[in-house]
């Protein structure tokens, strides 16, 4: 629970042209967190996580509505491979649920819609040194594919003034598209 929460009104004044905090009052986020985290086979570790998450406004004139940007549902789940000679494999998804604008305690836009985005690393490692107990560390390398089906998605949205049309409008933060990354690691 909590009181006196401050959200943004966006809506121009005289005195305030870009608007202003404003106490929306009582909120309340309660939720259950589930994970797991097992060996499906000797080489490969599995994972998975949910979190389902109720936040609402508990009193005032947004009295049971969604607090914003606080997703009902996010989930992720993933595997590790370990593969011959140091190489191994990673595939990991994430999914987010749809999520209430910043700056709509009304509830009245259209939401910020869910997405699942899906990453796969390939990685070698080797250590360094020779004989038991070596604390040399280890050399690494690794290729991998964020965002690896090119979704669409933001990341954050806000309902907010437009002073180029001088109307209330929507803005959203647009995530990154597909991205490749290599590199170099060493753990020590």
């Amino acid at each position: 629970d909590t009181s006196n929460e401050i959200v943004f009104d966006p809506t121009p004044t005289a005195v305030d042209l870009f608007g202003r905090n404003v106490n929306a009052g009582t909120t309340r986020r309660y939720g259950l967190e589930v994970s797991a985290r097992g060996s499906l086979a000797r080489p490969v570790q599995a994972f998975a996580n949910a979190t389902y998450t109720n936040a609402v406004f508990t009193n005032g004139v947004h009295d049971g509505n969604q607090v914003p940007l606080v997703p009902s549902l996010r989930a992720a789940a993933g595997i590790d491979a370990s593969l011959p000679r140091g190489f191994g494999i990673r595939a990991d998804a994430l999914y987010v649920g749809s999520q209430v604008l910043d700056n709509d305690p009304s509830n009245s836009q259209e939401r910020l819609a869910a997405y699942t985005v899906v990453n796969l690393r390939l990685g070698w490692e080797r250590a360094l040194g020779s004989g038991a107990g070596s604390r040399s560390g280890a050399l690494g390398l690794f290729v991998a594919a964020e965002n690896l089906f090119d979704e669409r998605y933001a990341t954050r949205g806000i309902y907010a003034f437009d002073f180029s049309t001088f109307t209330p409008a929507d803005f959203v933060t647009p995530a990154p598209g597909r991205r490749y990354l290599a590199g170099l690691t060493w753990r020590m």
